[in-house]
């Protein structure tokens, strides 16, 4: 509330704020000084350098702080207000309920003016809440029609949840860390489409350690570290967002850091506090608050989570957890794996996509020296098979990778190096695709390398 009223000071005279209502003596100090600049210059906003140069610079530094506040509307600093002076109401009554329950005297030589007052400030304010809040029915004719806000069109959307889910090591971090070290560049997303604007990352870890792991990867992916803001793991009280204080603190720190698109936890089971994953009314409990400030902040929410052991099931149930809870409120899905042979290879299938007008495609990517590979994968992958090779052929390799190997042989009969291009050239005339090439090079041993021409950089296959 006193960084609604530095951006607008004029809600002093819409809101009965008191100096009493802020227990914080430096909150009191703040906001008397934003009293008497409204009351003797009426400005549009206050400045936090005007208040430095006055000679007050604790109070300054403290409002500058406060700057990236300047999202709070007239509706949501209304909300707050209710829900402050409902919380200021609700201990004044107790304080005086008490008293009354601890007097000696009679109940009528009591004075109850003030619990009569707070009680109907309290009805009061329940009453402009109800007044406030939406109709139970709205016709279509009434409904703007708007488009889906995307972060990366038809993948992940802005001001809702994706879930992105594998097993330890399937570089589920790798693949966030990449969107983020993207968005921080404006740069295109790994399908090829058009970046968005540059924009902030929240990143909220404390599995991998900033040093030595997320900067660094930060650096290679070629990110810009100064849009991406972490969670300190360091502190020594760890966020639980399945509470209302834990939800509140990472609001506020979104807020400071400003223009955030993206928001990952990874995983989000570190920061679910007592929340049984596979308990679905507690999973919906837990992300509706979080999905619910994406919503008000305009933010992709990206949530990590992790497989279950269940291998003969369907891959849409191996998300760990409650499905309905899980799956059910997000809005769109992806599971990350290694490749059955080519374990340097994973791939990225949407499991679900709600709010796109077509599945996206499958994205299939390597790491290289700390680099990600990454593009559209050419043959469409089955995730079942994939992720449980039992429910395959009993093990046996499809015909067509035999005839990629016998392709493979054959290129390289006379030849040691050739060049990727040339081999996947070759292999086309064929009626081989790519990626069950590339699988077959995988599998026979084959090495894949960069060479240079000049200050060009090609791809080199050679023999086993």
């Amino acid at each position: 509330m006193l960084a609604g009223l530095l951006v607008k000071p004029s809600r002093l005279e819409t809101f009965d704020l008191r100096d009493s209502m802020f227990e914080n003596r430096q909150e009191r100090e703040v906001f008397a000084v934003i009293v008497r600049e409204w009351e003797d210059k009426r400005p549009e906003r206050i400045d936090p350098e005007l208040i430095k140069a006055a000679g007050n610079d604790a109070i300054g530094e403290y409002l500058a702080g406060l700057r990236g506040y300047e999202p709070i509307n007239d509706d949501l600093f209304a909300l707050y207000y209710r829900r402050f002076r409902e919380g200021q109401i609700k201990k004044s009554l107790v304080r005086n309920l008490d008293a009354l329950a601890r007097s000696k005297a009679d109940v009528e030589d009591f004075d109850i003016e003030e619990l009569q007052a707070d009680f109907e400030e309290l009805a009061g304010l329940k009453q402009d809440e109800g007044n406030d809040s939406q109709p139970t029915t709205v016709f279509l004719s009434e409904v703007e029609p708007r488009p889906v806000p995307w972060l990366w069109q038809n993948f992940i959307p802005r001001g809702r949840a994706t879930l992105i889910s594998g097993d330890p090591g399937s570089a589920k971090t790798w693949f966030a860390l990449d969107l983020a070290a993207r968005l921080s560049r404006g740069r295109p997303w790994a399908d090829g489409s058009p970046g968005c604007e540059s924009a902030n990352t929240y990143y909220m870890s404390v599995e991998d350690d900033a040093h030595d792991t997320i900067r660094p990867r930060i650096d290679s992916l070629g990110g810009d570290p100064s849009k991406i803001a972490l969670y300190n793991a360091e502190h020594p009280l760890h966020v639980d967002l399945s509470t209302a204080g834990g939800l509140l603190r990472i609001e506020r720190e979104i807020i400071k850091v400003g223009n955030v698109k993206l928001v990952v936890v990874d995983p989000i089971l570190d920061f679910s506090g007592g929340v049984n994953p596979n308990a679905g009314e507690e999973v919906r409990a837990l992300l509706v608050p979080l999905i619910n400030m994406a919503t008000r902040h305009d933010f992709a929410l990206v949530i990590i989570g992790h497989l279950n052991k269940a291998q003969t099931m369907s891959a849409i149930y191996r998300a760990g957890g409650s499905t309905s809870g899980w799956l059910g409120k997000c809005r769109a899905s992806f599971m990350i794996f290694r490749d059955i042979d080519d374990k340097a290879l994973r791939h990225v299938i949407p499991i679900k996509a709600n709010l796109a007008p077509q599945d996206p495609p499958q994205i299939e990517f390597t790491i290289t020296n700390g680099q990600i590979d990454a593009r559209i994968s050419d043959e469409e992958v089955n995730v079942d098979e994939q992720l449980n090779p039992q429910r395959g052929p009993a093990g046996r390799p499809p015909s067509e990778r035999h005839e990629a190997e016998d392709v493979l042989k054959e290129i390289f009969k006379d030849r040691v190096e050739v060049p990727a291009k040339e081999a996947v050239a070759l292999a086309h005339e064929a009626g081989i695709s790519e990626g069950t090439l590339k699988r077959a090079r995988a599998s026979g041993k084959y090495t894949s390398f960069q060479k240079w021409e000049g200050k060009t950089a090609f791809w080199v296959w050679g023999k086993p």
